[in-house]
């Protein structure tokens, strides 16, 4: 369903748009506004687009994940959305781009609990460190919050490491 061409209104004709953000959520916003006639520019300021998607494809078994952000990538470039990575949106370089509206699509970050004793440890980190391998531990003892999806694939990567994992 997603990939059929529903109608929309063409009601922004003659539109800029800027959008903020290259996971899912802003390469179908600017699909959308494309779509309904917008001129559409998409900041990311990562070289790689993809958000959590790219935390979430480096998991085992579950590379294909990334294809979806590919094809997101392929199809707004088809439509005509300039796509710039590694460019960070900024209230200047968005006021520079003079547009109509502007669609923050960000994503989410890792949920940090502030009031946890010992949180802003140096040996405190978030499941998407571990796996993206931007903090490591060998050999260690480990304990890992959350036994969904995320807090199973930390800790296999945890035990795989040689740690204790509670």
């Amino acid at each position: 369903i997603e990939a059929q061409d529903h109608a929309l209104p063409r009601d922004m004709e003659g539109k800029r748009a800027v959008v903020v953000g290259g996971g899912p959520a802003g390469f179908m916003a600017a699909m959308t506004l494309k779509r309904r006639g917008c001129d559409v520019t998409l900041l990311e300021k990562d070289l790689k687009p993809g958000g959590q998607v790219i935390t979430a494809s480096t998991c085992i078994l579950k590379d294909k994940l990334y294809w979806c952000v590919e094809d997101y990538m392929h199809r707004a470039e088809a439509m005509g959305v300039t796509i710039c990575l590694g460019k960070e949106a900024t209230a200047e370089s968005i006021l520079e781009m003079k547009p109509d509206l502007v669609i923050c699509a960000t994503g989410g970050h890792a949920l940090v609990p502030g009031k946890l004793p010992g949180v802003t440890n140096e040996n405190v980190c978030t499941a998407p460190e571990i796996i993206l391998g931007q903090k490591k531990s060998k050999g260690g003892n480990a304990v890992v919050i959350g036994s969904g999806m995320t807090g199973l694939e930390t800790t296999e990567i945890l035990n795989e490491g040689g740690n204790h994992v509670t």
